[in-house]
């Protein structure tokens, strides 16, 4: 996860106490477990030499964000994520790959091993560690999921973010909506889609709204939207010469989603959370008493509402 929108949120919360040491909230201590009982045992996987494209269609297919790579059959050697993906398609640093060692050419910049973009020193935790490690290593480390090892570093699991949100939600968390949102992210509905995978990239967040040239909200940019793209194939229609830039250069209109949802600013955080899972939603509008949006969620709000005390 990149730092920037990280650290605007995380500044909100007494994540520290006064002798350097983790604060975490009392729901945290209520469910603490070992991560044998937390941890999803099913996971999905590739190989350090999987061309990327295999990665991308094991993400579309699975509907996973993180795939854990492995080399021989259970040995860990990093994770590769969506975020990777779209850094590597026109996002970030890695997309100079694309250009300078594949010359922009699609084809050959998919078949590139996922070595080449994966998270090579990921963080981790072991089997025998409890909630509180798990929360700690994902906020120090900024990442969205952690391989859960054996001692001897072959894989039992992963835990996700959304995995704690599930485990920690409550019906009532005493923080309005209104007290957590942060400004709306957006990018223009006319804009090459290229413009959108930078924004996601730099901001690290895994959805943006979009907005038409009125400047109104009319939809979502997600990373599964252009996970979506790729991983079905559907991104090759596009392609006449061969190149990625011929993908990159259309426009976010015909890639985003039009899944907006608003909540009221005085709404308990425990019913965004709940509707954010009921409709599988990545972010939420937050709107005040004249229903003019005044802000956005993200699951990392929800989150860090519900691990750390406010």
């Amino acid at each position: 996860m990149g730092s920037n929108y990280f650290r605007s949120r995380i500044e909100g919360y007494r994540w520290l106490r006064s002798d350097g040491k983790p604060s975490f909230s009392t729901r945290v201590y209520r469910v603490e477990k070992e991560l044998e009982r937390l941890a999803k045992k099913i996971f999905v996987s590739v190989s350090q030499t999987s061309p990327v494209l295999d990665a991308i269609e094991k993400m579309y297919t699975f509907q996973e964000e993180q795939l854990l790579v492995l080399h021989g059959e259970s040995n860990f050697s990093g994770l590769v994520t969506s975020e990777n993906v779209i850094d590597y398609l026109g996002g970030g640093e890695l997309y100079n790959i694309v250009m300078d060692r594949h010359g922009g050419e699609i084809h050959s910049a998919l078949n590139e091993q996922v070595k080449t973009i994966m998270i090579k020193e990921s963080p981790f935790v072991y089997i025998n560690e409890k909630l509180p490690d798990v929360i700690s290593s994902m906020i120090k480390n900024k990442t969205r999921a952690l391989p859960v090892l054996y001692k001897d570093n072959t894989v039992y699991g992963i835990i996700t973010q959304r995995d704690i949100v599930m485990l920690l939600a409550e019906k009532r968390t005493g923080v309005k909506a209104g007290e957590i949102c942060s400004p709306i992210i957006s990018v223009n509905s006319l804009d090459p889609l290229i413009v959108g995978m930078k924004m996601l990239v730099q901001t690290s967040l895994d959805s943006i709204y979009v907005k038409n040239e009125m400047d109104q909200i009319i939809g979502t940019l997600d990373s599964s939207g252009i996970v979506q793209l790729f991983g079905s194939h559907e991104a090759f229609k596009f392609v006449k010469k061969g190149y990625l830039t011929e993908v990159n250069s259309i426009p976010i209109k015909d890639v985003m989603q039009f899944n907006i949802e608003r909540v009221y600013k005085q709404v308990d955080m425990g019913d965004v959370i709940s509707k954010m899972f009921n409709k599988k939603l990545k972010t939420v509008l937050v709107t005040d008493e004249n229903d003019e949006d005044i802000g956005m969620i993200t699951f990392d709000d929800a989150f860090f509402v519900l691990a750390l005390p406010i």
